[in-house]
């Protein structure tokens, strides 16, 4: 993932300012959630920290940011490292440089079944899974393609589909009544439609099954 370059204290400070005067133009995607950029840390001054970047480079080069970025670490370093502070809402206090997990052998732990009453089956799900692997894909492909159609939400939407992507447990949780270690390998990164069509069939249509059902289409 590559970072807005040229980008000052002096550019941040200006795209401060300018939330000052628009706050409510701010996308409700951007809105500040988990971390907040503050302003002399006076916590009365609150800015979303992703945002601040992608305004001040157009500040700076009167043009939109194309590139893609991911938030957390990865922003909150940026910021920092330019003289900034960076509250953390939800363990209130602030937050200090940390490294970015670029390991795509993590390993998660999921399908630990929750609760089970009688038709009804709960299985634990690692949030950090689909976030990992979306990570890691966005080095080598920042506008994530999917999987199987080679759709790019961002390519199609624009900003507001920076980033966004499907995660598909290539192995369904539900098959395997047991925890069990997951690796990024074994999720596919799909479209909506895609992930959609992958659980129309009983068993699961395989990823590359349905790939090359796609291209027989397209080539029809």
């Amino acid at each position: 993932m590559t970072m807005p370059s040229g980008v000052t204290p002096k550019e941040i400070a200006s795209a401060m300012d300018w939330i000052d005067l628009h706050e409510q133009e701010i996308p409700k995607n951007q809105r500040i959630r988990k971390f907040t950029l503050l302003r002399d840390n006076d916590k009365k001054k609150q800015y979303p920290p992703k945002f601040v970047i992608r305004k001040a480079y157009s500040l700076l080069r009167e043009s939109g940011w194309a590139g893609i970025f991911s938030g957390g670490n990865e922003t909150n370093n940026f910021l920092i490292k330019k003289g900034f502070k960076v509250w953390d809402r939800a363990r209130r206090k602030f937050v200090g440089l940390e490294a970015v997990d670029e390991n795509p052998e993590k390993i998660f732990k999921e399908g630990r079944v929750l609760a089970q009453f009688k038709k009804h089956i709960w299985i634990e799900r690692h949030g950090s899974v689909p976030k990992h692997a979306k990570e890691i894909r966005l080095k080598s492909d920042p506008q994530l393609h999917c999987d199987v159609c080679g759709f790019s939400f961002v390519e199609n939407y624009g900003e507001i589909g920076a980033e966004f992507i499907e995660a598909h447990h290539k192995i369904p949780l539900g098959r395997i009544r047991r925890e069990r270690n997951t690796k990024i390998r074994d999720i596919a990164l799909v479209c909506s439609n895609c992930h959609r069509m992958l659980h129309r069939s009983n068993p699961l249509l395989k990823a590359e099954k349905l790939r090359k059902l796609v291209r027989s289409y397209k080539q029809k």
